[in-house]
């Protein structure tokens, strides 16, 4: 990493002609001593200063990395690492930094339909009656169904349920 430029112009690259790849990427924003890198989804959408900070362990790795949640009313503005020596040290991975984003930025609101290399957007009725049609077609047997390991008790018994109604119990 280094410097190019002078004064207003000055930008951080990188020295060869190659990107930056790392899972780890993230924490230059933590190690810079100036201050001059930020963390992108965060960057200039408020100061430290209004944020509220609560302590968690981070559901993104299997490691329990400790972080530390700061939030502005009731919406996430970033998510740093915290001290913990036995597991995480100080360093986060950029998944951890960067999930909470696709919660509030990145959300699909509208169904999209893949025709080649194009989406289009559909109504609602248009997609769950393709999907009704498309499940009628199909045996009980033939449908399997998995849920994610961070759904609620209540999310997970009505996929269930969902799916005993269409005699499925592969699941």
């Amino acid at each position: 990493m280094g410097t190019s430029g002078r004064g207003r112009g000055t930008e951080i690259n990188t020295y060869v002609e190659k990107m930056l790849a790392s899972e780890m990427s993230g924490n230059l924003a933590d190690v810079c001593p100036v201050g001059a890198l930020n963390n992108g989804p965060f960057a200039y959408t408020s100061r430290p200063y209004e944020l509220l900070t609560k302590n968690t362990i981070d559901l993104m790795d299997s490691l329990g990395s400790n972080v530390a949640i700061d939030y502005k009313e009731n919406t996430i503005m970033r998510v740093n690492p915290r001290v913990h020596e036995s597991i995480n040290e100080e360093w986060l991975s950029d998944k951890s930094r960067q999930a909470f984003d696709g919660l509030k930025r990145q959300r699909l609101r509208v169904p999209l339909l893949r025709k080649g290399a194009d989406f289009s957007e559909q109504a609602w009725e248009d997609v769950f009656a393709m999907i009704a049609s498309r499940i009628d077609k199909v045996e009980g047997k033939d449908i399997a169904g998995a849920i994610g390991e961070f759904e609620s008790i209540e999310n997970i018994q009505s996929f269930k349920d969902f799916l005993n109604s269409l005699n499925c119990f592969n699941y």
